[in-house]
């Protein structure tokens, strides 16, 4: 079940939002193999078109959101995303940079 939890977003008026539901089963189920299922399952089927760095670096910026939450699994998420967000934005660059190199 914790690989279809709803992730932490930002709403439309710039607010962190941690759905109720997610929140209940970190704080309940707090271990690690609760929270690695529910990181597996938060970006699982996601794809994009083209260079998605800026994109990367949108969700990233969005996760520094939830750096200072109380349940301390939402601030481990945080950190996890706003790292692989990050990494995935340099790779994203680097693709697309390489791929635009004269033969």
């Amino acid at each position: 079940m914790a690989r279809h939890l709803p992730k932490p977003y930002v709403d439309d008026a710039g607010r962190a939002v941690v759905p109720p539901m997610l929140d209940q089963v970190l704080r309940e189920y707090d271990d690690d193999e609760v929270f690695e299922r529910f990181l597996s399952g938060a970006h699982s089927g996601e794809t994009w078109w083209g260079n998605a760095a800026d994109r990367m670096r949108r969700e990233a910026a969005e996760a520094r959101k939830f750096l200072s939450h109380p349940n301390r699994r939402v601030r481990e998420w945080a950190k996890h995303e706003v790292a692989e967000r990050m990494r995935r934005a340099e790779e994203e660059d680097r693709i697309h940079a390489e791929s635009s190199l004269p033969s």
